[in-house]
């Protein structure tokens, strides 16, 4: 659970609808002791550094491919990382889907078509752009 969680659950916790798209996912379940699909936590750092949290295990995610898993309750100080490739490509997939859930899609956009009159041409070319 994270921040993201907590205006779902409010939402929820009051009986109002929950904006379609909105990021995050209501832990009022949890709270009510109702147990359905783990829920895991993602986190970004500097760098482009992202952790995900999934129960007893987290891995640690830095760019050029060094990737970490840790089983914390063996080792809640993260001295030494696992050699599980099966669990660490199980926890970078849910990490994906985490951050597909929470963060809002981009969507493209065609750039508006630009229309260069004479005008325009003469000026452009006065200022170096075009020759």
């Amino acid at each position: 659970m994270g921040l993201v969680d907590v205006l779902p659950t409010i939402l929820e916790a009051l009986e109002l609808d929950v904006p379609e798209g909105l990021a995050g996912r209501s832990f009022l379940p949890a709270l009510r002791g109702q147990h359905g699909r783990p829920h895991g936590t993602v986190s970004g750092f500097m760098d482009n550094w992202r952790t995900y949290v999934l129960g007893r295990w987290k891995i640690i995610e830095r760019p050029r491919g060094r990737t970490r898993v840790f089983d914390l309750n063996e080792d809640p100080d993260e001295n030494t990382p696992l050699d599980a490739p099966i669990t660490r490509a199980a926890l970078r997939r849910q990490m994906g889907a985490a951050l597909d859930r929470t963060q809002p899609a981009r969507r493209r956009r065609r750039a508006p078509q630009a229309t260069i009159d004479r005008e325009m041409a003469e000026q452009l070319r006065a200022l170096g752009y075009v020759e």
